[in-house]
């Protein structure tokens, strides 16, 4: 709706609306529309028009990540709360538009791709006789007499291995994906330097 859209001008003096909420036009709110037009430069409109456009998705990136830190509190309760406030903070940075929240929120995605490698790692090397205790002790859980126990254990071993490796490398892919999204969406937001830029463009108008 125009109620929550702002009217600027670009290079070419063209009319281009944007979401009132846009950090690009945060110093808007400090004058009276009706006695200025703000105006921003091609490029500048561009990171906006693009900054709207990937919120929603950033947005939903950080609520899946909230839900997985809320797991994470059962497994170490440190941990699971240290990224669950990393996460909140991601998603508070779409609201409020904080670089610095969105970059803590940016080395964790980077924190969660090493861990990844790590994984995967951990699955091409693994551990010696890791995958054999672990079917070992699944054998006696559920108290299964074999004829020629080494032999299911060799092939569950090799089911479990790629399996395992497989899913960790398709992980590793989406948290690669997502560290992309959230680098691209912190690189829209406003710098230091382009906030100077919009304040001097504001004044100009007074």
């Amino acid at each position: 709706m125009l109620n929550d859209r702002k009217m600027i001008k670009n290079d070419a003096g063209e009319n281009v609306y944007l979401d009132k909420d846009n950090p690009y036009l945060e110093l808007t709110n400090n004058y009276d529309e009706n006695r200025w037009n703000m105006s921003l430069s091609s490029n500048l409109i561009e990171k906006a028009i693009e900054l709207e456009k990937r919120t929603c998705l950033i947005r939903v990136i950080c609520s899946c990540d909230i839900i997985l830190c809320i797991s994470y509190i059962f497994y170490n309760l440190f941990i699971g709360l240290a990224f669950l406030f990393i996460s909140i903070g991601g998603f508070f940075s779409t609201v409020y538009y904080k670089k610095s929240l969105m970059y803590c929120y940016l080395l964790y995605q980077y924190l969660q791709v090493i861990l990844r490698f790590y994984l995967i790692f951990l699955a091409v090397f693994p551990t010696k006789n890791m995958f054999e205790d672990i079917f070992k002790n699944m054998f006696r859980s559920v108290n299964l007499t074999l004829t020629n126990e080494t032999q299911v254990e060799d092939t569950a071993v090799y089911v479990f291995y790629w399996s395992n490796l497989i899913i960790n490398c398709f992980l590793l892919f989406c948290q690669v994906i997502i560290a992309k999204f959230v680098r691209i969406y912190y690189n829209l937001l406003p710098t230091d330097e382009e906030k100077m830029h919009l304040r001097v463009s504001a004044l100009r108008f007074l």
